[in-house]
C-alpha cells in the first residue's frame, strides 16, 4: 500500500481546479472577507470572481449574483459611481434572466435606487424605487417583508429630498409590516431611520427611543463590532451631543471609532471623520489632551 499512492500520483497527477471551482473558491473568499467587514479585499476578491465568471460565461446567474456582491461592498466603500453602474448591469442581466415583473428583478431595481439615492440622482432613484414596489405588492402581497423593505428605502428617499413628515410616515408602514415578521436587521434599520426622522421633526423623545431600540437591535442582529452597530451608535451620539449629554455620547463615539479602525484600518479618511466628533466630545468634557492627541491623529491622516 506505501508503493501503491506515490505510484498512483506519478501516474494520476492532481488536476487543475475547474473554472467554475475557481470561481467558487473566489467567491466564498470575498464571501468571508465581507462577513468580517474587510470591505477593501472583498472589493479586490469579488472583482477577481467577476472576472473568472465572466471567461466561463458571461450569461451565467453567477455573473449576476458576482455584480451584486461587489456592488454592496463598492457602496460600503463609498463609491458610488462604481456601485451605479455595477446595479444597472444587475438589473439588466436580472431581466434578461428572470423576466421584468419578477421577484429578483423588484430586488435588482431596489438595489439599484438606493444606489442612484447614495449618488444623489434622486429623481431616478424615486422612478426606479416605485417601480420595485409595484412589483413586489404585485408579485408577493402588501404585507410582505420586501414591500416594507421598498417602503422604507422610498422613506429615506423622501429624507433626502427634504419632505420628513411623508418619509416619516412610509418609516412607521414599513415598521408595522416587518413586526409581523421576523427580519430583525430590517427592524433595526428601520428604527436607525425613524430615530434619525423625528431628530429632525424636532421629537427628541421619540428620537432617542427608536435609535435605543435599533442600537439593541442591531446588537442582536449584527453583534456589538459590527458597522450596522457603530452607524447607529453614532446617531445615538449626535442626539446626546445637540441635547449636551456629553457622558452617554463619549463612550458610544469610541466605540464608533474602534469599528471604524477595524472596518477601515486606522488611517482611513472615514475613520478621521469620527475622531473629530470624539476629540469634540472630549473637549466639552475638558478632556484636553485627549482630544489634542485625537486632532493629532486626524492631522496626520489628512495630511
Amino acid at each position: 500500500m506505501s508503493f501503491l499512492n506515490p505510484l498512483r500520483r506519478l501516474f494520476n497527477p492532481p488536476q487543475p481546479p475547474s473554472a467554475e471551482q475557481a470561481w467558487t473558491t473566489a467567491f466564498g473568499a470575498a464571501e468571508i472577507s465581507a462577513a468580517n467587514r474587510n470591505f477593501p479585499q472583498a472589493a479586490i476578491e469579488y472583482a477577481q470572481a467577476l472576472a473568472l465568471a465572466e471567461g466561463i460565461d458571461p450569461t451565467h446567474a453567477r455573473v449576476r449574483v458576482t455584480v451584486e456582491a461587489l456592488a454592496e461592498i463598492c457602496s460600503k466603500l463609498g463609491d458610488f459611481e462604481k456601485a451605479v453602474e455595477l446595479q444597472e448591469r444587475s438589473v439588466d442581466l436580472t431581466i434578461a434572466q428572470t423576466g421584468r415583473d419578477s421577484e429578483q428583478t423588484a430586488t435588482a431595481l431596489n438595489n439599484l435606487g438606493c444606489a442612484y439615492r447614495e449618488h444623489q440622482d434622486l429623481e431616478r432613484a424615486e422612478r426606479v424605487l416605485l417601480e420595485s414596489l409595484r412589483i413586489r405588492e404585485q408579485t408577493l402581497g402588501r404585507d410582505h417583508p420586501d414591500v416594507a423593505v421598498s417602503l422604507n428605502n422610498l422613506a429615506a428617499l423622501l429624507d433626502f429630498q427634504g419632505q420628513v413628515e411623508r418619509a416619516e410616515g412610509y418609516a412607521r408602514a414599513a415598521l408595522g409590516i416587518l413586526q409581523r415578521h421576523d427580519r430583525l436587521n430590517d427592524i433595526a434599520n428601520i428604527f436607525d431611520n425613524l430615530g434619525a426622522l423625528n431628530m429632525k421633526l424636532g421629537k427628541a423623545a421619540e428620537a432617542e427611543q427608536f435609535m435605543r431600540q435599533g442600537l439593541d437591535a442591531w446588537t442582536v442582529a449584527a453583534g456589538r463590532d459590527s458597522w450596522d452597530y457603530a452607524l447607529s451608535a453614532n446617531n445615538l451620539a449626535r442626539l446626546y451631543f445637540l441635547q449636551q449629554r456629553y457622558e452617554e455620547a463619549e463612550p458610544l463615539l469610541r466605540q464608533t471609532v474602534e469599528i471604524a479602525e477595524t472596518v477601515f484600518g486606522p488611517e482611513h479618511p472615514q475613520v478621521a471623520d469620527y475622531l473629530v466628533g470624539h476629540a469634540s466630545i472630549l473637549d466639552q468634557l475638558g478632556r484636553t489632551e485627549e482630544a489634542a492627541a485625537l486632532q493629532q491623529r486626524v492631522g496626520s491622516i489628512d495630511g
